[in-house]
């Protein structure tokens, strides 16, 4: 059984994604994020919505209700949509949100009014953000953005 036409896998390796512990952790993180990804993260662990999602939310977004979101992942197949209905930290966000320069449609964009999310690809301009926003911390607490999803 020496010869055998198979070849070990080899190990799997750790989850290369750093996990937030907590929404505390998060919470407590906040200080150091420039306001609009303050905003961001609120509004994250808010909805739990996926990052492109975030990125392309428009003030068309809004409603009597609350904020109304078609999924970007299922816009084609089943454009169901999401409301997340208005309480008061939601509604707190949105204002927030919506007092951050640049005065855009949209939710999040760049100083000079451009949006992270462009031809269906995230830009640069976001992960240098996240990235700058995590050296604040020792590398035992940073987390991925993906990873505050489901908290």
């Amino acid at each position: 059984m020496t010869d055998s036409k198979f070849k070990m896998l080899p190990t799997p390796k750790n989850s290369q994604i750093s996990r937030a512990i907590s929404i505390e952790q998060v919470e407590d993180m906040l200080p150091k994020a420039v306001p609009w990804l303050q905003c961001y993260v609120k509004l994250k662990l808010k909805t739990g919505l996926r990052q492109v999602d975030l990125l392309l939310l428009t003030v068309r977004n809004i409603t009597a209700e609350g904020l109304l979101v078609t999924p970007h992942k299922t816009e084609n197949n089943t454009g169901k949509a999401s409301l997340f209905e208005w309480d008061d930290e939601l509604r707190e966000v949105v204002n927030q949100i919506k007092g951050l320069p640049p005065t855009s449609i949209y939710f999040f964009t760049t100083q000079l009014g451009k949006l992270y999310f462009l031809n269906g690809r995230r830009t640069t301009a976001f992960d240098s953000t996240w990235a700058r926003w995590m050296k604040w911390f020792p590398k035992e607490m940073r987390f991925s953005e993906r990873s505050i999803r489901n908290l």
